[in-house]
């Protein structure tokens, strides 16, 4: 989850109004409760999460899908998985409601549960692959944390500021720079070398429901 940036800082976007259309090639009915994410392993496999409790891996043969792997409550009977990553080759990690990140190694047709890290105390809402071999999570305790993308998968760093839940976190490409966002209406930025919080831009939101926002102004300090 990297945003591309131009030199000028400017985001790039396509100047063509020309609209492909898309086909689909194929609907696979995965999972019996809404979908929840999406990741793609070794580039010819999938790998999905669901509120039926349940992590599946797909392969595909000739544009055919088929269930390879099914991870059956893999937060326990209480918890739903709320994120997915595929951190490397062979190597899911989850995270679910019970605040926990779960690291599963996947050979073939088997998985099996390596690691269970105590990383956040509320749901774990998105995890995404960081520069210099690293991964971070966001959670609805407010925090977000830096982890190595390797056994032991030690944690770097543990990001504090946020007042609100944290829905989502970005890279920007080619930077050392972290962007959150979340209930409290802010943007904040974090340095990746020093872990500190650069900027925040505050009072850039209007809620809308829970989840939705939209920008109406912004102050930066």
């Amino acid at each position: 989850d990297q945003l591309d940036y131009d030199n000028n800082n400017n985001s790039k976007s396509s100047s063509s109004n020309t609209v492909e259309q898309i086909n689909i090639i194929n609907t696979i009915q995965a999972h019996t409760k809404a979908v929840k994410c999406l990741s793609v392993m070794n580039g010819h496999r999938i790998v999905t999460c669901s509120n039926d409790k349940t992590i599946k891996v797909f392969s595909f043969h000739n544009n055919k899908p088929n269930c390879d792997i099914v991870i059956e409550k893999p937060h326990g009977d209480k918890h739903d998985i709320y994120s997915l990553l595929c951190l490397q080759d062979g190597v899911i990690v989850s995270g679910g409601s019970d605040g926990k990140i779960n690291i599963w190694h996947i050979e073939g047709n088997t998985h099996s549960l390596q690691f269970k890290l105590s990383i956040h105390t509320l749901p774990v809402i998105k995890i995404i692959k960081l520069s210099n071999n690293r991964f971070a999570s966001c959670s609805a305790d407010k925090t977000i944390a830096v982890l190595s993308n390797a056994d032991p998968f030690e944690i770097h760093a543990k990001l504090k500021g946020h007042f609100g839940y944290v829905w989502n976190i970005l890279q920007l490409k080619g930077k050392e720079w972290l962007l959150s966002v979340s209930d409290d209406l802010t943007i904040r930025s974090w340095n990746l070398r020093s872990y500190e919080q650069e900027k925040a831009l505050h009072k850039i939101c209007r809620r809308i429901g829970r989840v939705r926002r939209r920008i109406v102004y912004s102050d930066l300090e």
